[in-house]
């Protein structure tokens, strides 16, 4: 029996197929990834140049060849507080890491959202309704216990070990808001990454 935080191995490939007289492929690249808590989800860049794989460990593969280019540690704390140093404060411990909750593509960035701090205290305000509970997590906010960043990755010089270029703060009940909402989110503008207002 296999234990829950043995790598699992994963069969990964990029195909092309044609249509002439039968539909068939050709195998471009495979390759064989070991990974922890993976469950088969990804996230691609809108140029096809890039294919993530969400797992324990974040891990970027370069979509032209399969090679991996970039791994993360999502779940071992310490590997964050180290890999994190170019956003951090020198004192800052395990406990300012906090949860990578998703990652996404903008532009030449890779994103990756993450959440700092406890919000259980709000949860029963859920219960007298969302209003009450977007009152407590702003309250939290405002008391410097709970926050929510996105650290930036610049996929034009990315390595196995890259750090984040920037950090970004963001409220996504806020004027800014993340790239989940139609009308408003992260933009890259000459060549910067910017927040695009809600239009109303």
């Amino acid at each position: 029996m296999r234990e829950p935080d043995t790598p699992e191995p994963w069969r990964i490939f990029r195909r092309r197929f044609g249509f002439d007289e039968e539909p068939s492929f050709t195998e471009v690249w495979s390759r064989q990834i070991d990974l922890k808590g993976y469950a088969g989800t990804m996230v691609e860049s809108d140029d096809g140049r890039w294919l993530g794989l969400r797992a324990w460990d974040f891990v970027l593969l370069d979509a032209a060849t399969g090679e991996i280019v970039f791994e993360f540690p999502k779940v071992d704390d310490e590997g964050q507080l180290q890999r994190l140093a170019s956003v951090l404060d020198e004192d800052a411990t395990v406990v300012d890491v906090g949860t990578v909750t998703s990652e996404s593509f903008r532009g030449d960035q890779l994103l990756m959202y993450r959440k700092i701090g406890a919000t259980r205290s709000c949860n029963a305000k859920a219960r007298n309704g969302l209003d009450h509970y977007y009152e407590c997590i702003a309250d939290l906010r405002r008391r410097g216990i709970f926050r929510t960043v996105l650290d930036v990755f610049e996929l034009n010089t990315i390595g196995l070990d890259s750090q984040p270029r920037f950090r970004v703060e963001y409220d996504a009940r806020n004027q800014c808001a993340t790239g989940d909402f139609p009308l408003r989110g992260l933009q890259v503008h000459d060549g910067r990454l910017t927040f695009l207002r809600t239009k109303r």
